[in-house]
């Protein structure tokens, strides 16, 4: 199915044009683009908390929904796992199925039924703040029918602690997260992701550090900053309360 550009709206034409190139691999191929990124350490941190929800793998059906480019199925593509992943773009789903030939991938409209067996777990990765409002009651509940009684979807949100992105409909607290999925899914637990304050401070430091550094790169000892800063990220900015980092990570049932 092709997506018709006059079929998205202006939120999701930024998507659609960002989705020409599979820029969330940068950091797999380009090592140095996570001394410059500082945002990637976080990127790489939530994939890596939700994919320690989905554990342990023993041949579990996972979709992912919104998958993109596939950066998180890429995450799983070694472990025991059945995987599939959903997402409107057909450009996107075309650089998915280069990196994850393992997985099965779908171009759909959620908006619609999906005719697919039931799931053992669906994946929500920063795609809810992405859905239209208006439409957002219809895609959840096509989503409850993809997922077996009893199982779970994982859902990370940015919080009401980062401004509105231009991508972005909506932010989320862990009330307005809840209400909005409470029509068909049961909270679980949620957690923060993301630490703000002062323990972000010396992570910030090092990574201005490496930042003047760079253009010496080749003559300083930057890779032992770069694994100080991934070990401190996961150590002490990785989980937090609910509202004190930028993003929620949740875990919802299939009553």
């Amino acid at each position: 199915m092709q997506t018709r550009q006059s079929d998205l709206t202006e939120k999701q034409l930024i998507q659609e044009k960002q989705n020409q190139f599979p820029y969330h691999y940068l950091d797999v191929f380009i090592a140095e683009y996570r001394l410059i990124h500082g945002f990637e350490y976080e990127h790489r941190s939530y994939r890596r908390a939700c994919k320690r929800l989905l554990e342990p793998f023993n041949g579990q059906r996972i979709l992912d929904i919104g998958c993109g480019d596939g950066r998180f199925l890429f995450e799983l593509r070694e472990e025991n796992a059945k995987l599939f992943g959903i997402d409107l773009s057909e450009q996107a789903i075309q650089f998915a199925k280069c990196f994850c030939p393992k997985a099965i991938f779908v171009v759909a409209d959620l908006r619609k039924p999906v005719n697919l067996p039931p799931f053992d777990y669906i994946t929500l990765i920063e795609t809810l703040e992405h859905f239209v409002p208006s439409e957002r009651d219809k895609i959840l509940q096509n989503l409850h029918a993809l997922l077996r009684t009893g199982g779970k979807l994982i859902v990370s949100v940015p919080n009401t602690n980062q401004p509105l992105s231009h991508k972005h409909y909506e932010h989320f607290t862990p009330e307005t997260l809840e209400k909005a999925l409470k029509p068909w899914f049961r909270l679980e637990k949620v957690t923060g992701h993301a630490r703000r304050g002062w323990k972000k401070m010396p992570f910030n430091l090092v990574h201005g550090v490496c930042l003047l550094g760079f253009p010496f790169r080749h003559h300083l000892p930057l890779k032992g900053l770069y694994d100080w800063m991934e070990t401190y990220y996961a150590t002490h900015l990785e989980r937090c309360a609910p509202m004190e980092g930028d993003r929620l990570i949740a875990v919802f049932v299939k009553p």
